[in-house]
């Protein structure tokens, strides 16, 4: 988590739901690994640029463990698991370039944290999955936002920095004016 930014990372671990019960076990315990990093701010976003996005070198996984005095973890059985996440949504094994790592090119699992469970994106193909991912953002972006604000009330002397309350309000207007305009009467859902 960064000092300078109203974004906190929410933590994942009581929010995971997975296919199989299985793989609930390593896979819960892979979260509370992101989770006391996040609680340590330690950086391990690969892609802090895009907002609902969590993208970690596999790699550097034991490493975070080990930082947060925790026992490793079994990377292929966590690997075999992945499979099974529904939330949050794991998009597979990509690879970008890395302000972690002095913008070089690093491999990442990359996962989707501001998603509805029962929502199949990969069949978005009309104005209501469109109007509904649009406030499934927005919703997102508000949580994060109150989460954030609450988890500084022990500083009363926190102050906020504009730009950034700007910017998330203007995201925010955006994805509801995209979301009103798929739903109008004229131009949205009823034509689908």
């Amino acid at each position: 988590m960064n000092n300078n930014s109203i974004y906190p990372y929410v933590p994942l671990t009581s929010r995971l739901v997975t296919s199989k019960q299985v793989d609930t076990p390593i896979l819960g315990y892979f979260m509370t690994i992101l989770d006391a990093a996040c609680q340590k701010e330690l950086d391990f976003n690969h892609t802090p640029e895009q907002f609902g996005f969590l993208s970690i070198n596999p790699e550097q996984i034991n490493d975070l463990a080990n930082l947060t005095s925790l026992q490793p973890i079994d990377m292929v059985d966590l690997g075999k698991a992945l499979g099974s996440l529904i939330y949050p949504v794991f998009r597979g094994e990509t690879k970008v370039n890395s302000p972690l790592w002095n913008n070089e090119p690093t491999v990442v699992w990359q996962f989707q944290l501001n998603v509805m469970n029962s929502w199949n994106f990969k069949t978005m193909n009309n104005s209501r999955d469109k109007a509904v991912e649009s406030f499934d953002q927005v919703l997102g972006m508000v949580r994060i936002l109150r989460s954030s604000l609450e988890a500084r009330h022990q500083d009363p002397e926190i102050i906020l920095n504009a730009n950034d309350l700007a910017n998330v309000l203007l995201l925010i207007e955006e994805k509801l004016c995209d979301a009103h305009r798929l739903l109008e009467p004229d131009s949205g859902i009823l034509d689908d």
